[in-house]
């Protein structure tokens, strides 16, 4: 298979799988939503068939339910924007923090059913660096993924976000089975696609229990 076969293949799996995941929050939400407004139906007709007094503590409790459903429907689409918009340029200068917190709230869901704490350490400082930003969170995704399957029994993955010169660096620790992984099948094939198109690379140390994405300060095209 070819390096854009590779590319492309990895690329549009990652959008379904986000998609995916996207798609069962919103319906979480909706669900929430209807069964708080239903309990407020039910109140109502209560009131009107059998002369009930409106309970409006509940109402106004309930009412709080829905409303903050709603922010968070919100907040969620903000974050499908996101993602949507970091497709419009080829390359462009970012803040790696920003970029790996959007994978991570993109994948919240799938990390909380695979049973994983995240730990996620960026500091306080931007840590810029011109690159591909869809590539780039696809591969942040693959390394998560990968993480999450060398953690071992603890289920405890930390990512680091590290300025160093001439470009940044993540850090995935904590990887309990890191040893166990046969050498050579991490960065896999399409791993090694990603990583050629960000000009980066992954450094592996099986005693630490961790291994690096180092990336460039800046790709060029």
């Amino acid at each position: 298979m070819s390096l854009a076969d590779t590319v492309n293949e990895t690329g549009l799996k990652f959008v379904g799988k986000i998609c995916a995941s996207i798609s069962h929050e919103f319906k979480n939400v909706l669900a929430v939503m209807t069964e708080n407004a239903g309990l407020v139906e039910d109140l109502c007709l209560m009131t009107d068939n059998k002369g009930i007094p409106l309970d409006t503590k509940r109402i106004i409790t309930l009412a709080r339910r829905i409303l903050y459903q709603i922010e968070r429907a919100d907040s969620i689409a903000d974050t499908v924007n996101k993602f949507a918009h970091s497709m419009d340029e080829v390359k462009q200068r970012i803040d790696l923090r920003d970029s790996l917190a959007l994978v991570v709230c993109l994948s919240e869901r799938i990390i909380s059913v695979r049973g994983i704490t995240l730990s996620v350490e960026t500091g306080v400082k931007p840590v810029k660096i011109t690159t591909n930003q869809f590539v780039l969170q696809n591969m942040v995704w693959l390394c998560l993924d990968f993480a999450m399957n060398s953690a071992g029994e603890a289920k405890t993955v930390s990512v680091v976000v590290e300025e160093q010169e001439n470009g940044a660096l993540l850090r995935f620790a904590g990887l309990k089975k890191l040893s166990a992984i046969p050498a050579g099948s991490f960065p896999a094939e399409k791993e090694r696609a990603f990583l050629k198109l960000l000009h980066a690379e992954i450094r592996t140390d099986v005693e630490r229990e961790e291994f690096l994405l180092i990336l460039p300060d800046e790709i060029f095209t």
